[in-house]
């Protein structure tokens, strides 16, 4: 019982489940990709792709004055930002500094998948680069903000994103690789019956 209470705590200590996910002044839910763009260039972001697409675009935040975001891809779905996915640097002083900014603006994440080390803080001020795993902060209307950090300590991320959103764009493109690839079978099969 004594465990169940700890851990009920542990998850309301971390919640910002009552605030909007914002980056660069824009509130991410809904938010419109040419509104979101034009915060994150006054900011001091800059586009970095040459060929970018609606689907791949990349931009260089290392001026916006985030410490350890050096660059992060946008995914949108008609004109609407579903997620941002930030490397994060492997400088040790700016990935620590990032880890202690999330916390002290959001509080200690929940771990999603536990660290290797026990008992160690996400935001702990010894720790080089922050105990392997996943740790999450939820937001009101479905949004969530995750840092990823892998086992080897490198390539780090941090991924702002609306799950609902997302979830329905990925079904949604899941479905239509199906459709495509339904169709391309039956036209296939067709050429061969013609041909017999």
């Amino acid at each position: 019982m004594a465990t169940l209470a700890i851990a009920a705590g542990a998850q309301a200590q971390v919640s910002v489940a009552g605030k909007d996910l914002e980056l660069y002044g824009v509130s991410l839910k809904n938010a419109k990709t040419s509104d979101f763009l034009r915060s994150a260039k006054a900011a001091g972001v800059e586009s970095t792709s040459f060929f970018a697409t609606s689907r791949d675009q990349i931009f260089y935040a290392r001026r916006a004055g985030v410490p350890g975001l050096s660059q992060f891809a946008l995914l949108e779905d008609q004109g609407a930002v579903l997620s941002l996915r930030f490397d994060v640097s492997n400088d040790p002083k700016e990935s620590a500094d990032l880890r202690a900014l999330l916390v002290s603006k959001y509080g200690e994440p929940a771990v999603l998948v536990g660290s290797r080390t026990i008992g160690m803080k996400f935001a702990a001020a010894a720790a080089p680069a922050a105990p392997d795993g996943i740790y999450e902060w939820q937001f009101a209307r479905g949004m969530k903000l995750v840092y990823a950090q892998p086992v080897n300590s490198a390539g780090a991320t941090l991924t702002y994103s609306d799950t609902e959103a997302t979830a329905k764009w990925e079904q949604n493109t899941r479905d239509a690789s199906s459709r495509f690839a339904s169709d391309a079978a039956q036209k296939q099969m067709a050429g061969i019956i013609n041909n017999y």
